[in-house]
Formats: structure tokens, sequence, C-alpha cells
């Protein structure tokens, strides 16, 4: 675990991940939520 300053791109980087996660899954029903607090 890293611990730093809040980025904005920490927005983008969940998004993209996420788009990652969901092309690995194949189509799995599944949710891909961010939570803490830098969600929206």
């Amino acid at each position: 675990m890293v611990l730093t300053e809040y980025s904005s791109s920490w927005i983008n980087d969940f998004e993209a991940l996420k788009g990652e996660l969901e092309i690995a899954l194949n189509g799995i029903a599944c949710t891909i939520e961010h939570v803490g607090s830098t969600s929206s």
C-alpha cells in the first residue's frame, strides 16, 4: 500500500481498470464499484 496526496487522475485510473476487468470477466454478471474517500 502506498499513501499519497489526492490526484484527480484517480477517477480516470479507476474507469480504465474497470474497463479492463469487464473485458477480462467476459460477460460474468458482476458490479464493479469505486468506494472510499475519493469515490463519487
